[in-house]
């Protein structure tokens, strides 16, 4: 479409201002440019239902290639049909009271009333049913996402939760603690509900042609194998006994657990093992379901390695030396009051190095905030001697255990450049969680399943 409608309608309207090229192209220019953009129009439309589809009966079949390689010629061919008085009827025509003039290339129609509703014929094709339609379409895909009910039993609480869920994640951010923790939880339920999610994947992977795609029939298929697989089963049961890593405020309890599997199968892994019948042929069951590549010579150290990464993972996140990050992070702990020295004179020069740090780093963002760095450790003096006594004495709300920073700077008019470090330290984000629940909702919109 820019190689017809630009060139053609810069040389000729701005630079010339008349047909600068040969006569015949007058109605093959004019014929391309509104057949092009006529075609750009119903193939957005074309998409915009497509969408509405896929997110109205996301289960059905999808339109194959050969289907759209269709629709993509039938569009270009009722583009080309509505186009054709354009070029009928374009030619070059040459100014009556400018004799010997340049032609200039326009439409001639015998009968003005016949441009009148062609005219209109073009603009309630190309603009008012293709808005038309783009607004009810993207209406009805709001109203699926945001309040659509979910499948199964009725259940008005559940649909309103579900509801609430989902507007809560597109319009508040919000951080995820470990993101594995959906992992072990999707394990759990594996191990507890083995026969029902593996009789799901046989029946899928079942399917007659025309009930699902084949590409879920595949996933299904694959899927049921690896549920057959004893090794796989081996490794999920052993995975649900790292479950203790969930809880990141007992990593130490954490560690004791995972060296504690390092030594010996856990309960579940062991259960496992124990449920396991060999027949005269050698052939391993579980659950009266055939394993595949079972082994009787495998060895737990196998698992160990496993154990290692996983402790050596945990204790990174917090231990690693090579952080660029970690430096900063510990130099924001200074606002943390749980670890101010109670004794006066270790208190007086707590936290004036981490100050200075934090206030080079962020010294940028500090000066268009309008701070002024130079009051930044004054500053910080001061809060120290007024609030060191308060620590003991202020009274504690309900179910407050040790005072917070916040509860510090209710005045507004003071330590006002001491709140601007406050409030770059409360604004640093402890995951990547928001990128994760983008993708999350692109996904409500088109999934492959």
């Amino acid at each position: 479409m820019t190689c017809f409608c630009l060139p053609f309608t810069v040389l000729s309207n701005i630079v010339f201002y008349y047909w600068p090229f040969a006569p015949f192209l007058c109605p093959v220019v004019g014929y391309l440019q509104i057949c092009m953009v006529i075609q750009r129009t119903l193939t957005l439309v074309a998409l915009t239902c497509d969408c509405h589809y896929v997110t109205w009966r996301p289960l059905k079949n999808r339109i194959t290639r050969f289907q759209a390689k269709i629709v993509i010629v039938m569009l270009w061919l009722i583009a080309g049909i509505i186009s054709i008085p354009t070029a009928l009827y374009s030619k070059i025509q040459y100014l009556k009271y400018e004799p010997g003039s340049k032609g200039i290339c326009m439409e001639s129609w015998g009968y003005p009333i016949a441009k009148y509703w062609y005219s209109m014929f073009i603009m309630f094709i190309q603009y008012f049913v293709p808005l038309t339609i783009m607004l009810i379409t993207y209406c009805h895909i709001g109203i699926i996402i945001w309040i659509k009910r979910v499948p199964g039993e009725a259940d008005l609480i559940r649909d309103r939760r579900i509801a609430k869920s989902k507007r809560k994640s597109l319009s508040q951010p919000g951080y995820r603690v470990l993101d594995g923790y959906h992992m072990f939880k999707a394990i759990k339920s594996l191990c507890s509900s083995y026969l029902v999610i593996l009789a799901h994947f046989e029946h899928v992977s079942q399917a007659r042609p025309g009930q699902t795609t084949p590409a879920v029939v595949g996933r299904s298929t694959i899927m049921m194998n690896k549920l057959k697989d004893w090794r796989v089963l081996r490794f999920m049961f052993f995975l649900d006994e790292c479950s203790c890593i969930d809880f990141l405020d007992a990593l130490e309890t954490a560690n004791l657990s995972l060296i504690q599997l390092g030594q010996q199968p856990g309960e579940h892994l062991q259960a496992f093992l124990d449920s396991l019948t060999i027949d005269a042929n050698g052939q391993c069951k579980y659950k009266n379901t055939d394993l595949t590549h079972y082994d009787a010579n495998a060895d737990y150290k196998e698992l160990q390695a496993v154990i290692e990464a996983v402790t050596n993972r945990i204790n990174g996140i917090f231990e690693s030396d090579t952080d660029p990050v970690k430096p900063f992070l510990q130099a924001a702990r200074v606002f943390d009051i749980k670890e101010w020295p109670n004794d006066r004179a270790h208190l007086a020069a707590y936290g004036n190095a981490e100050i200075q740090q934090l206030s080079d780093h962020f010294s940028d963002v500090l000066d268009n905030m309008g701070c002024e760095r130079n009051q930044l450790q004054q500053e910080w003096t001061v809060v120290k001697a007024h609030f060191g006594n308060q620590i003991r004495n202020v009274p504690l709300r309900p179910n407050q255990n040790v005072l917070d920073i916040n509860s510090l700077f209710r005045d507004r008019n003071r330590f006002k450049h001491i709140k601007r470090l406050v409030q770059i330290v409360l604004t640093l984000l402890v995951s990547s969680a928001i990128c994760e629940r983008g993708f999350s909702c692109v996904k409500r919109i088109k999934s492959d399943w």
